[in-house]
């Protein structure tokens, strides 16, 4: 007797522990599902549904438009804000300028726009080279850069034919 009364005993401690065993096992299920759905799947597959559909509209107008006029800008080699010289960024930069006349300003000037390039650039941390969303911002600032120096709307794109971080 007791034997059985031992054995009813330990039979709600090993129910007890089966149950915490499927409570952790759940829960780490959940927490496993919502990283998928709110962290990683969002980072794979950045456009909304139907985003594609615009992205092809706006490709097929990119390539029905042709090149302007350009102005090179090759070799700007920086060291990133923060890397204490153990890191570097080597840079390319074509402007695409809306009038012909405006490359021989860019031929005076190219000394004082190097030097605000790289005193931008300088800047930047390592992170924000890295970030597609920050270039988008800095090649808009580099753009200003220039029309600023030029004092005028000069430059209609401007392109980063090369990039290397390192």
């Amino acid at each position: 007797m007791a034997e059985e009364e031992k054995e009813q005993q330990e039979q709600p401690k090993k129910s007890k522990k089966g149950m915490m065993i499927a409570i952790i096992i759940a829960a780490q299920l959940i927490v496993a599902v919502l990283l998928v759905v709110f962290v990683i799947y969002p980072r794979m597959y950045p456009s909304a549904p139907g985003g594609e559909e615009v992205k092809e509209e706006q490709k097929k107008e990119e390539q029905g438009k042709k090149l302007g006029p350009t102005y090179t800008i090759s070799d700007l080699t920086v060291n990133p804000k923060g890397s204490m010289g153990r890191r570097f960024a080597v840079f390319e930069v074509v402007l695409e300028v809306n009038d012909p006349t405006v490359i021989d300003k860019l031929n005076q000037n190219k000394p004082v726009i190097v030097d605000q390039f790289l005193t931008y650039l300088r800047g930047k941390t390592v992170a924000e080279l890295a970030s597609l969303d920050q270039m988008k911002i800095i090649r808009n600032d580099l753009a200003e850069i220039v029309n600023r120096i030029l004092d005028e709307d000069a430059v209609s794109n401007l392109y980063f034919t090369r990039f290397v971080l390192e």
